[in-house]
């Protein structure tokens, strides 16, 4: 039996990531910087495959006509708009199966727990450090296999 120490268990799961370069993300924010700072991070992880939108319409105009594998979604958009978003995916006939990681700069319980009662299958308290993200996405595909 093999131990994989837990910097070796981290780094596979890293690179991994590059095993769901033809994935498809969908990542929902209004804000440059976070976006564009978890669009490079999965770009530089090895996917290639990711769109960006700023709002719900525009996330349920891109899952009506796109086949999305994944979605990343700001909590912190429009008012209720992410939670929305959230109940929309999960309550679809075909699309509840995509897994939905969750950013939030709320980290108060109840906050989190209303992501995660309304569908979402993971969530991180903004600021994060970029390779938890690259973990919970591989985390999430390889999950969804």
């Amino acid at each position: 039996m093999t131990v994989l120490s837990n910097s070796t268990a981290r780094n596979s799961l890293t690179q991994s990531l590059a095993e769901f370069s033809s994935s498809s993300v969908l990542i929902v924010s209004d804000k440059d910087i976070l976006f564009r700072m978890v669009r490079d991070c999965l770009r530089d992880a090895g996917m290639t495959q990711i769109t960006v939108v700023a709002n719900r319409q525009q996330a349920s105009e891109k899952l009506s006509f796109e086949s999305i594998d994944f979605i990343i979604v700001d909590l912190d958009i429009e008012s209720n708009d992410a939670v929305d978003l959230i109940n929309e995916v999960k309550n679809h006939k075909t699309l509840f199966k995509v897994p939905i990681l969750a950013l939030t700069g709320n980290a108060k319980k109840e906050f989190i727990l209303k992501a995660a009662r309304a569908g979402a299958d993971d969530v991180i308290v903004k600021p994060f450090p970029l390779k938890q993200l690259r973990d919970r996405v591989a985390i999430a595909l390889t999950k969804q296999q």
